[in-house]
C-alpha cells in the first residue's frame, strides 16, 4: 500500500497546492492551536508540498524545523519553495520507517492530513513519544472514516455493491482517543465536518486526483468509471443530496 500512497502523491505534486483547500484549512486550524507558543525544534511528518511547513515558519520565527515525507517528488517541490531556508531540513522517509538521524528532542512532532495513512499507527505513536522533550506535545489533523462518505453512497448505489473507499479504513474518533491515552497522559480531540460543493462529478474526481487521493487502492472490483457512468452518478447524486457535496472529518489532536 505504501508504495501505491508514494505513487499517488508523486503523481500530484504538481496539483497539490490548487487543489488541497480542505487539508490547508486543517493546517489553519493546527496552527491557530500552536499560535502564542515556544518551540525550538520541530519534527514535521508528511510535509508535502511545504504549505503546513510554512505556516510552522510564521508561527515559530526562530523554530528549526525537520521536515520529511514518502514522496521524493513532493519534497522537490517543497524544496523549491524554501530555497536556502537554513532553518528548514526537507528529507525523503516514510513516517513509519524514521532514518537515522531523525533524532530528539523536538518540543513539537506535528503532521497535517497525513497519519490516517499509516499501517501501525501504535507503533509510530511510540516512536514520537520517544523523541519527544520532557515538555513536548505531537499536535496532529488526521481525516476520519466518515470522510466522502455521500461519495461512497453513490459509488456503492452505481455499482450495485459495497465500494470500500480507503477513508472508511480510517480510525474512528474514539478509537483515536483509545490510543492516544494509552501511550500519553493527556490527550485534546475536536472534530471538524468540512463540507464542499463541486460543480459536477468530474471537479470532485479531479480535486480527489489533484491532492493525491485514490478512490480504490485495494479494490474488491475494479471501478470502471466511464464518462457515461460518471454522468448517471451526477444525476444520482445530485437527487441523493441535492447537490455534488463532499464531507471531509477531520480530528484535530493533541497530546503530551
Amino acid at each position: 500500500m505504501k508504495t501505491t500512497i508514494e505513487r499517488s502523491f508523486n503523481r500530484a505534486s504538481l496539483t497539490y497546492d490548487d487543489y488541497a483547500d480542505v487539508q490547508l484549512e486543517a493546517a489553519r486550524r493546527l496552527k491557530s492551536k500552536l499560535t502564542g507558543r515556544s518551540c525550538e525544534r520541530i519534527f514535521e511528518i508528511g510535509c508535502g508540498t511545504g504549505c503546513y511547513t510554512e505556516m510552522l515558519l510564521e508561527v515559530f520565527k526562530d523554530a528549526i524545523i525537520e521536515a520529511i515525507d514518502i514522496s521524493p517528488v513532493m519534497i522537490a517541490e517543497a524544496r523549491k519553495k524554501f530555497f536556502q531556508n537554513d532553518r528548514l531540513n526537507f528529507s525523503v522517509a516514510d513516517g513509519e520507517d524514521l532514518p537515522f538521524f531523525i533524532k530528539g528532542p523536538f518540543d513539537l512532532i506535528t503532521a497535517n492530513s497525513a497519519l490516517h495513512w499509516f499501517q501501525d499507527m501504535e507503533a509510530a505513536f511510540r516512536i514520537f513519544k520517544g523523541l519527544l522533550s520532557s515538555k513536548g506535545t505531537i499536535v496532529f489533523s488526521i481525516f476520519g472514516p466518515l470522510t466522502l462518505r455521500e461519495l461512497a453512497c453513490i459509488l456503492s448505489e452505481s455499482f450495485g455493491y459495497d465500494i470500500a473507499l480507503p477513508a472508511m479504513s480510517f480510525p474512528d474518533y474514539q478509537k483515536i482517543k483509545d490510543l492516544l491515552l494509552s501511550i500519553f497522559k493527556r490527550v485534546y480531540m475536536d472534530e471538524l465536518l468540512i463540507c464542499r460543493e463541486y460543480d459536477n462529478l468530474f471537479s470532485l474526481f479531479r480535486s480527489l486526483k489533484g491532492t493525491g487521493v485514490s478512490l480504490s487502492i485495494q479494490p474488491t472490483h475494479p471501478l470502471r468509471l466511464t464518462p457515461a457512468r460518471i454522468y448517471r452518478m451526477d444525476h444520482l447524486y445530485r437527487r441523493c443530496f441535492g447537490a455534488v457535496r463532499a464531507s471531509y472529518q477531520v480530528f484535530l489532536c493533541e497530546a503530551n
